[in-house]
């Protein structure tokens, strides 16, 4: 349901998951889940660690088949600093998914992208030319 509405203005701290259009959220097709991604503590100083990586699925209610262009946006301090370059990775930049089902994406987060120990935040977003049916 975070996807009905927009209100990026703010870190993922400050935020939350966002906010909800209840009337939009009923008919909503297209979805995404988890609608939170936590990557951890990831110490910069525990010498050679493995990538992290979650999966983000998005769903498809409607009848006829949609793909979504994935891109997503990483920051420190509520998007005045930008996150290294490479830190976070998509899996892919598009995904096509079926009238009725499900399909997952990899969100990776490579630690020897960054020798930087503080937070970051963002977001991803799954943006169709065509409306799901």
């Amino acid at each position: 349901m975070q996807s009905t509405t927009g209100g990026y203005e703010r870190s993922a701290s400050c935020q939350g998951t966002g906010r909800v259009d209840i009337a939009r959220a009923v008919d909503q097709r297209a979805t995404a889940e988890p609608t939170d991604v936590d990557f951890g503590l990831i110490r910069w100083a525990d010498g050679e660690r493995p990538p992290v990586t979650r999966s983000i699925a998005h769903g498809n209610k409607g009848s006829g088949s949609v793909t979504f262009r994935l891109k997503h946006n990483a920051s420190h301090q509520a998007g005045n600093s930008p996150a290294p370059p490479g830190l976070f990775r998509l899996g892919a930049d598009s995904v096509t998914v079926p009238a009725h089902r499900m399909a997952a994406v990899s969100f990776t987060v490579p630690p020897e992208a960054t020798d930087v120990h503080k937070p970051f935040s963002g977001d991803v977003s799954a943006t169709t030319t065509t409306a799901c049916q």
